[in-house]
């Protein structure tokens, strides 16, 4: 990416922020005890032998530096920023009800970064479904 695409992104990430903090009813269900299970980054997102999840653990490295070496970083940083941005409700699922959250995280590079985290509610309790890198056009 370049500056003009990092200031782009910054940008984004100040309009999403604003807009949590204009209609709060878009946080994330339960997010002060949302659950983020370290198997997903360990078995799945940096795991070479899980192709789809090592994938996406590819692009997290490549533009945040978060490598199965440091991934609690990465947990952390999705953490810390569960409450900063809105969440969108997707559909009911089996599973419980599908939320994204498109945040810009900053990671090990400084550089902003578009990633969508996905998360299921069900009976008041939220956990971590997936994560993935996506660029914005």
């Amino acid at each position: 990416m370049n500056s003009k695409q990092d200031e782009q992104l910054t940008l984004l990430d100040k309009s999403r922020r604003k807009t949590l903090r204009e209609h709060p009813e878009l946080i994330l269900p339960n997010a002060d005890n949302a659950e983020i299970s370290s198997e997903k980054f360990t078995s799945y997102i940096f795991n070479p032998c899980n192709k789809t999840g090592f994938a996406k653990g590819k692009a997290f490295t490549h533009r945040l530096g978060y490598s199965i070496s440091n991934w609690e970083e990465l947990k952390l940083e999705i953490q810390r920023n569960i409450k900063n941005f809105p969440a969108k409700f997707r559909q009911a699922t089996p599973f419980g009800n599908e939320y994204e959250q498109k945040m810009i995280l900053y990671g090990k590079t400084n550089k902003p970064t578009n990633v969508i985290v996905a998360w299921y509610e069900k009976r008041g309790r939220t956990w971590l479904a997936t994560l993935y890198v996506k660029e914005v056009d």
